[in-house]
C-alpha cells in the first residue's frame, strides 16, 4: 500500500529495463517506490555495474549529491514494470511532518540503505563472484521473497542470468558456472522463465563460511 503523502506527488510507471534516472539526472528528487523493483548502480570505468540496492515497494532513493564535484552519480532502473512518485527535496520534512507512516519509511529506508552499503563495501572486500552472487540472491529474498510449501523461498522476478551479472560487476558465463554450482549444492532451484528458489540456511551458511576464510 502506497504511503498517503505520496499519492500528493507526481507518479510515473517505467517498464521493465527503462532508467529512472541516469548519472547527471535526478537531483533534487526524492523517490517512493509505490510498485516494483528498483536498481541503483553504479558503471565502474572498465563497464561493468556494480549494485548500491535493490528497492521495493516503500523504500525511498535519490540521486547521489555532488557537493564536491567529484561524484559521477548512479543510475536507476525498473527490474520489472514499477511505479514510482517524485517529490522535491525541499518538500519532504513538510510530507514527513503531515505523515508518521512516510516518517517510519524514511527511517527504515535509511537503515536498510547502510545495511545495504555496508554489504557493498564486504563485497568489494572478498573480490569473490560467488559470494557477491548469494550476497545479492539474499538480499532479493529478503526483499520480495515469497515462502514455498517445502520451506524454501522463491524469488518472483525476472532473474536473467545476464540480469544477475550486471547486478555483481561479473559476466553472464561466471553467472551461469555459478548458479550450476549452487544448484548442485541445492541452494537453488531454477523454475523456468528465469524464477529462482533458493534454500536461506544454505545460503547464509555459505556467506558465513567464506567470510571465516578471509
Amino acid at each position: 500500500m502506497a504511503h498517503p503523502a505520496a499519492s500528493r506527488a507526481g507518479s510515473r510507471t517505467f517498464s521493465k529495463g527503462h532508467r529512472i534516472f541516469g548519472p547527471n539526472e535526478g537531483r533534487g528528487l526524492i523517490y517512493i517506490v509505490r510498485s516494483g523493483c528498483v536498481r541503483l548502480y553504479k558503471t565502474l570505468p572498465d563497464g561493468r555495474s556494480i549494485n548500491l540496492g535493490l528497492l521495493g515497494p516503500n523504500t525511498i532513493f535519490a540521486q547521489e549529491d555532488s557537493y564536491d564535484g567529484l561524484s559521477t552519480g548512479a543510475v536507476s532502473e525498473a527490474i520489472v514494470e514499477t511505479t514510482v512518485s517524485m517529490v522535491e527535496a525541499d518538500d519532504l520534512a513538510g510530507l514527513i511532518a503531515e505523515s508518521p507512516d512516510l516518517a517510519a519509511a524514511v527511517v527504515t529506508g535509511m537503515t536498510r540503505r547502510l545495511t545495504e552499503l555496508q554489504t557493498l563495501v564486504e563485497q568489494l572486500l572478498l573480490r569473490d563472484t560467488a559470494v557477491r552472487l548469494v550476497t545479492t540472491l539474499l538480499t532479493l529474498a529478503k526483499s520480495f521473497g515469497q515462502a514455498t510449501e517445502d520451506g524454501q523461498t522463491l524469488i518472483p522476478l525476472p532473474l536473467t542470468h545476464q540480469a544477475l551479472a550486471n547486478m555483481i560487476g561479473s559476466n553472464r558465463v561466471t553467472v551461469t558456472r555459478k548458479l550450476l554450482e549452487l544448484q548442485h549444492a541445492d541452494m537453488v532451484k531454477s523454475l523456468g522463465r528465469n524464477s529462482l528458489v533458493v534454500n536461506l540456511d544454505k545460503l547464509r551458511a555459505y556467506v558465513q563460511a567464506a567470510n571465516a576464510t578471509t
